[in-house]
């Protein structure tokens, strides 16, 4: 479910087209697309259908990694199949795709590496660095990254989307499940 009162300034090809572009996007739930989908809309601050260097950088920012000029032009090169320098949706939903597909190897070097990298992005939200994501915590870093639109009654609808437990928070296997595309029930 996008927040309440989301008004994206492009519109975006739909979830049907996605999922028949890439190899693995149709063994996604059409939920864990859609959850894409708002993310990229959190990356695309301009709404224009793309993410540019400069709003890649930013978020990454935002979240912690201050990237080099040189390297956030490796990322969109690593990822910009169309060439035009900037990630538009679907490359977006590709390359998360190629993420949640990452299976920890034998040695687990990928599986501790792939869940270091789920904490850093946990404590991201987890600003009081208790082990658990609030409504309020949601909320503070959606504005942070320019989301002016999500209620904190938005977030708590979200955290309850992910709350197994039932206690209104997030914890990290909770985080780790919606990550992974299973959601709570």
């Amino acid at each position: 479910m996008m927040p309440a009162g989301w008004s994206g300034q492009t519109e975006i090809r739909g979830v049907s087209n996605l999922r028949g572009s890439y190899p693995g996007v149709s063994d996604l739930p059409v939920d864990v697309v859609k959850d894409l989908e708002d993310v990229f809309k959190l990356f695309d601050r301009n709404g224009d259908g793309k993410i540019s260097k400069a709003e890649l950088g930013t978020v990454l920012h935002l979240l912690g990694d201050t990237l080099t000029d040189a390297e956030l032009d490796q990322m969109i090169r690593d990822v910009d199949v169309d060439g035009d320098g900037a990630i538009d949706l679907q490359e977006f939903i590709k390359l998360n795709v190629e993420f949640l597909d990452v299976k920890p190897s034998a040695g687990g070097e990928n599986g501790s590496s792939d869940v270091e990298g789920l904490r850093s992005a946990f404590s991201v939200f987890d600003s009081d660095k208790d082990g658990f994501i609030s409504a309020g915590e949601l909320h503070r870093v959606l504005s942070s990254l320019g989301d002016d639109k999500s209620s904190l009654d938005d977030c708590q609808y979200m955290i309850s989307c992910v709350d197994a437990d039932g206690d209104q928070l997030v914890d990290f296997n909770e985080f780790q499940r919606l990550m992974s595309g299973h959601l709570a029930q």
